[in-house]
């Protein structure tokens, strides 16, 4: 779906932006300034992001409650961290556990096959020989 905008050259016209920059005096083209090759790209994206979550999210701003927010949302990380780790330590042990008690069966009910086998093998010796 994205690649027709990754494979795609995109091209705008800006004919309006490059008359109306041309029109300007110098204090307007200081003042009104359409070359973005001089913007603070860095500044600019965070302040973005930080009026994005005043005024669309609606967050509070405030140093102090973004410290506990975020103080806050490391520690449930790490308790779920924590949870999860727990969770598979008790999956590997329970899976280990089922083939271990699998693994016994077997090796029990072939044991037991060979020594009864090998008990009824006497047992017709036992019977021929009192015959």
């Amino acid at each position: 779906m994205s690649g027709s905008f990754r494979m795609n050259q995109w091209i705008f016209a800006n004919q309006n932006s490059q008359l109306l920059q041309s029109q300007m005096n110098d204090f307007d083209r200081q003042e009104f300034s359409f070359n973005l090759t001089e913007l603070n790209w860095p500044s600019y994206i965070r302040n973005y992001c930080i009026g994005i979550k005043k005024y669309l999210l609606k967050e509070d701003l405030q140093q102090s409650s973004i410290k506990k927010s975020s103080k806050y949302s490391f520690i449930k990380a790490k308790k779920i961290r924590h949870l999860l780790s727990i969770l598979f330590f008790f999956a590997v042990t329970w899976l280990m556990r089922q083939t271990f008690l699998r693994r016994l069966r077997i090796i029990w009910r072939t044991l037991n096959l060979i020594i009864r086998s090998y008990l009824q093998q006497d047992k017709k010796k036992i019977i021929c020989s009192l015959n």
